[in-house]
């Protein structure tokens, strides 16, 4: 009767055995599965960092060129407004006794005065589209940044989910492991 017993312990045993085994099998299945969608979303976010990464230097670029585009627009404007200046004082001088000509050279400097005021504009109008830009680039920044983010709490709920998966593994093998000893 003993032996009848433990010949259906043992076969009971073995039964379990093969369960815990087609389990762990199944387990290390969804790991590598878990581990290679781990890889994939590790190598899409790196791509995503690289875009910020680029988009920051492209942003860098954009206010760089601003600065320089406005230090040369104004020394331009500077140098074009005293330069008139120069003309206009030269004039008056040279044909303060000729008003005719002195009305004709008023209407040139007043003309060129007109051709700066359109410079002033077009630059007024650079500047307007490069903020325009610079908001576009930090919009993309922003939600390359939203993105980034979700990938990492997926990557989180992924690796709390495998270390909790390996502690009910564990668990099991403790399990069969008392079995074992006990029989």
């Amino acid at each position: 009767a003993t032996q009848n017993m433990l010949a259906e312990k043992v076969e009971e045993l073995a039964d379990t055995n093969s369960q815990l085994t087609a389990s762990l099998q199944e387990m290390e299945t969804q790991q590598a599965s878990r581990d290679k969608e781990k890889g994939e979303l590790e190598h899409i976010l790196e791509g995503k960092e690289e875009e910020i990464e680029t988009l920051k230097t492209h942003l860098d670029q954009v206010e760089s060129d601003y600065e320089a585009l406005v230090d040369s627009l104004n020394k331009e404007t500077d140098s074009r407004v005293s330069e008139l200046q120069n003309q206009l004082e030269t004039a008056l001088q040279e044909t303060a006794g000729d008003i005719s000509s002195l009305k004709s050279q008023l209407k040139d400097l007043g003309q060129q005065l007109v051709v700066l005021s359109g410079e002033r504009e077009r630059f007024y109008n650079e500047n307007c589209k490069l903020r325009v830009d610079n908001d576009r680039v930090c919009g993309e920044k922003e939600l390359l940044i939203a993105k980034v983010e979700e990938v990492k709490t997926v990557r989180d709920t992924l690796e709390l989910d495998i270390e909790q998966q390996v502690a009910e593994y564990q668990d099991m093998m403790k399990c069969c492991a008392n079995l074992q000893q006990e029989t």
